[in-house]
C-alpha cells in the first residue's frame, strides 16, 4: 500500500504502466514468501530445544515467546535469532513506509491547490494511524525483554497483541474501500434497493418535496 500511494501522488501519469497486473501479481508473491520463509526460520530453531515443562502457554496463540518458558535448557541464542527476525520484518518494510511518505510529503507541498494538500493530507494521515497502530505496540511486545524498564504482564501482553493483529485489519476496509467514490456509489444503490426505493423514484421524491 505504501508503493501503491507513492506511485499514485508521486507518479499519477505513470502509475497504470508502473502498477500494473504483473507487479501487483509479484509484490504479493514476494510478500507471501518472506512472511513464510522468516518466521520458518524461527520455527525451526525451536524445534530443536528440549521441551521438558507443562505443555501449557499464556497465551491466546502459539507463538515464540509463549514457548520460551517451556525450554529446559537455555534458549537464549534461539530467541535472539527471533527477535532479530522479528525486528527485520516489522523495521524494513517500516523503513520503506518511511522513506515513501516523505516523498509523499514533499510532493503535497509542492501541489498548488490547498484542497487538494488537504485531500491527500487527510488519506495519509489516516493510514499513517493505522501503521502505527501496528508497528508501535508490536515493537513492545517484542522489546521488553531487553529493555528492564519496560514491564508488560502476560495478559497486557495477550491484549495487546490482539489488538495489534485483529484492529488494523478490521478497520483497513473502512480506510481503504470506503473512501473511493466507487464503493460508495456500489453501498448507496446497494441500500437504495433494500429500501424499495430506485434512483429515479428517489429523484422524483427529493423533486416534489423540493416543490412543496
Amino acid at each position: 500500500m505504501a508503493l501503491d500511494r507513492y506511485l499514485a501522488i508521486c507518479f499519477p501519469l505513470r502509475y497504470p504502466v508502473l502498477m500494473s497486473n504483473q507487479t501487483m501479481t509479484g509484490l504479493t508473491i514476494f510478500c507471501w514468501v518472506v512472511a513464510h520463509v522468516f518466521p520458518g526460520i524461527t520455527t525451526f530453531t525451536f524445534t530443536m530445544l528440549p521441551f521438558c515443562r507443562p505443555n501449557q502457554i499464556i497465551h491466546a496463540f502459539c507463538d515464540t515467546m509463549s514457548l520460551t518458558p517451556l525450554v529446559c535448557g537455555d534458549a537464549s541464542p534461539q530467541f535472539s535469532i527471533a527477535y532479530s527476525v522479528a525486528m527485520f520484518i516489522l523495521y524494513v518494510p517500516f523503513t520503506f513506509i518511511i522513506l515513501s511518505y516523505i516523498c509523499i510529503i514533499i510532493s503535497i507541498l509542492r501541489m498548488a491547490r490547498g484542497q487538494a494538500r488537504m485531500k491527500t493530507f487527510s488519506t495519509c494521515a489516516t493510514q499513517g494511524c493505522i501503521i502505527s497502530i501496528y508497528y508501535i505496540p508490536r515493537f513492545f511486545v517484542y522489546s521488553t525483554p531487553y529493555f528492564p524498564n519496560l514491564i508488560m504482564t502476560a495478559d497486557m501482553r495477550i491484549a495487546t497483541t490482539l489488538f495489534y493483529s485483529l484492529f488494523p485489519p478490521l478497520i483497513n476496509p473502512f480506510i481503504y474501500c470506503l473512501r473511493t467514490n466507487e464503493i460508495k456509489k456500489i453501498i448507496k444503490r446497494w441500500v437504495q434497493k433494500q429500501a424499495g426505493i430506485t434512483p429515479v423514484e428517489h429523484g422524483r421524491v427529493a423533486a416534489v418535496m423540493m416543490s412543496h
